[in-house]
């Protein structure tokens, strides 16, 4: 069964800071993939997306990423933060599940008179930030990290390249989530230049319209997004010495920028 992305990350991070490095603590992959199956269950539970979601799965997953975290003789200021990082990521968690959902009725949705603000989700990476702790844990217990200056330089990069991350996940779900009545950071921009153009939203007899503000608007923007947190993930990186050709770059931030990219010069051919 082939592994979870997010389990080499640890693996990444080192090799990155030192091209030579050999000693791949698994205790940390583990961990994270646990971690990475958690917040998957989490975001199903939330969302009502999954109706086989299992909340005990979920938690015994998460309970073996924090064994490893709490278990592992970090120092302190590193645990405060990662502390920070799972209150951020429950509150944000909170406020989703709390949300209110759009008014939809025969396909009409009903864009209410005040919609989120963008600065409200540009937080996103709060969601998923937490998957930077352990290969942050690792590289510190490899001694690839030093001092709490570099591990939050680290926490930076992670900080841009998931909310890199999650807006792309967004943009590939912003019908879906529209459909089912969520607003994510995407289709609020489908939302807003619906609501400045005064123009009426039909999912079901005129699908095309939300179609073409998407692609005229909410696309092309959120690609510019990406590629501007990529960027500001790169020179975080270079803070720490990691190099463009380093696998962090090359297999967390380079798929994201190029897919961005692509769909700048796709939006451009028309």
């Amino acid at each position: 069964m082939p592994r979870e992305q997010a389990y080499y990350w640890p693996i990444w991070l080192a090799q990155s800071l030192n091209p030579n490095y050999q000693n791949r603590q698994k205790i940390f992959c583990r961990a994270q993939s646990s971690l990475w199956r958690a917040l998957n269950i989490y975001d199903d539970i939330i969302d009502n997306d999954n109706p086989q979601a299992d909340l005990m799965s979920a938690n015994n997953s998460f309970r073996n990423f924090l064994k490893v975290l709490y278990n592992s003789n970090l120092a302190g200021d590193f645990i405060n933060e990662s502390d920070n990082i799972i209150a951020a990521w429950e509150k944000v968690n909170r406020r989703e599940w709390q949300s209110s959902k759009l008014n939809i009725k025969n396909g009409i949705i009903k864009i209410p008179k005040y919609l989120p603000q963008t600065g409200t989700f540009n937080i996103g990476y709060r969601k998923s930030l937490p998957l930077a702790i352990l290969p942050i844990a690792s590289a510190i217990k490899s001694s690839l990290i030093n001092g709490s200056k570099e591990f939050k330089i680290a926490f930076n990069f992670f900080r841009y390249a998931l909310a890199a991350r999650q807006l792309a996940d967004d943009a590939s779900d912003w019908l879906a989530d529209l459909e089912r009545g969520l607003i994510n950071p995407v289709n609020l921009l489908v939302l807003r230049a619906a609501k400045n153009k005064k123009i009426k939203l039909n999912l079901k007899t005129k699908p095309e319209i939300t179609y073409l503000l998407f692609a005229n608007n909410a696309g092309p923007q959120t690609a510019k997004n990406i590629l501007n947190l990529c960027n500001k993930a790169k020179q975080e990186a270079l803070k720490l010495k990691i190099k463009d050709n380093a696998p962090l770059i090359k297999f967390l931030i380079n798929p994201l920028s190029s897919a961005a990219q692509k769909s700048l010069n796709f939006q451009n051919l028309l």
